[in-house]
């Protein structure tokens, strides 16, 4: 696999889990059947990418990717990840207030792997290849 292919796929798993994270946020408030299509509307929008492009770039069917493309689906990425980890912060800081039912050892298995998300985070920060 050359370093280009390798890219594209990291890239596909970048958009996937943007994907899932949009269709998670849509649940319940809409048509379960339209669901992955207007996730890649309202994720494109986002992106300033055409829905089908990123239709196309998921399916494999693009002849050129564009490195614009790339970034724009790192940074959502980025932008995901961020929220997830505010989002487990702000549980993690509710339980700790005594309002969850979490013990000191679950807590600190938790502030560990938030530590290493946010480790793997600031490490993707850098770009593909080192291009910020």
């Amino acid at each position: 696999m050359s370093i280009a292919e390798s890219i594209d796929e990291q890239a596909r798993g970048w958009l996937k889990f943007s994907l899932r994270r949009e269709e998670k946020r849509l649940e319940g408030r809409v048509d379960p059947d339209k669901l992955r299509g207007f996730a890649r509307s309202r994720l494109a929008s986002r992106m300033r990418q055409a829905p089908g492009t990123l239709e196309n770039f998921e399916r494999k069917r693009l002849k050129r990717i564009g490195l614009d493309l790339i970034d724009s689906i790192r940074n959502e990425f980025i932008c995901d990840v961020e929220r997830e980890i505010g989002r487990l912060e702000h549980e993690l800081a509710i339980a700790r207030e005594g309002y969850g039912d979490l013990d000191r050892l679950e807590a600190r298995e938790i502030e560990t792997h938030l530590a290493t998300a946010r480790a793997l985070l600031a490490r993707r920060k850098g770009g593909v290849n080192g291009r910020p």
